[in-house]
């Protein structure tokens, strides 16, 4: 294989990689932040539960 396909295949590797790790950043982001606000409704919603029976 010659040089220039090597640093071609590098260059691809690294690409990939690069953007691959963004989009898994992404999802972990966006899955902890609906996570926070999913606890955050249950927390109001208990909290009204409560002012409510009183």
């Amino acid at each position: 294989m010659s040089f220039e396909a090597t640093a071609g295949l590098i260059e691809l590797g690294f690409f990939y990689t690069v953007v691959l790790g963004f989009g898994i950043w992404q999802l972990v982001k966006i899955r902890r932040e609906i996570a926070r606000d999913a606890e955050a409704k249950a927390t109001r919603a208990k909290k009204s539960d409560d002012q409510s029976d009183k």
